[in-house]
């Protein structure tokens, strides 16, 4: 019976070693490990994972801009997020990003193997204290939430530091258009400047500072 391949990507050893034991403990997996999204990009690269587990919450490139490397390389990627965060704004955020699941650091771990499975049938996946809480109030769609998929990468891009040339080249189109998108997502996000867009980014946890 062929293992699916998982990578697993997250910056604290103890995490990684208490899912890859997991994994592991299934009989179903080979599991790859990446202590950071830089090297995760590269294991993805190099091994084709079947599926790719991720903190979003990472120094460095961060889990944000890994996914969107990955899909940008492959649209059908299967990508789960794994992560402290359990508000309705960053889940949203996900999706818009294409990932196929989310999973919270909270839930049982039981959880991921649910997700895995799931994700491996082209389901998507969230976690059930997740889909317990998005139907409560705070599941209101935020600013954020607001942007299309498009603005979104643009957004996270520009929060990064990227400049409206290096983002046109990245994603492939024009600096005109990018320069469109710019305007349009710092007039729905309520900020006069990219330093301003900066800082909202942080502030919910986009990108980290």
């Amino acid at each position: 019976m062929k293992h699916t391949k998982i990578l697993l990507v997250d910056d604290h050893e103890v995490v990684r070693a208490g899912f890859k034991s997991l994994l592991l403990s299934n009989g179903q997996y080979d599991v790859i490990e990446a202590g950071s999204a830089e090297l995760g990009y590269k294991a993805y690269i190099e091994h084709h994972p079947d599926i790719v587990v991720c903190d979003i919450n990472m120094p460095g490139m961060g889990g944000t801009e890994l996914i969107r490397r990955i899909k940008a390389r492959d649209d059908k990627a299967k990508i789960i997020v794994l992560s402290m965060y359990d508000d309705a704004s960053h889940v949203e955020n996900m999706k818009k990003l294409g990932v196929n699941g989310y999973v919270t650091k909270r839930s049982a771990p039981t959880e991921l193997l649910a997700a895995i499975n799931a994700v491996s049938k082209h389901h998507l996946y969230l976690s059930n204290d997740l889909t317990e809480k998005s139907s409560g109030s705070d599941a209101r769609p935020s600013d954020i939430n607001a942007l299309s998929k498009r603005e979104f990468e643009i957004f996270v891009l520009l929060a990064q530091g990227r400049a409206v040339t290096e983002v046109a080249s990245d994603l492939n189109i024009s600096p005109k258009t990018a320069s469109n998108h710019r305007d349009n997502i710092m007039n729905k996000l309520g900020v006069k400047n990219l330093v301003e867009l900066s800082r909202y980014a942080i502030r919910h946890g986009v990108v980290t500072a």
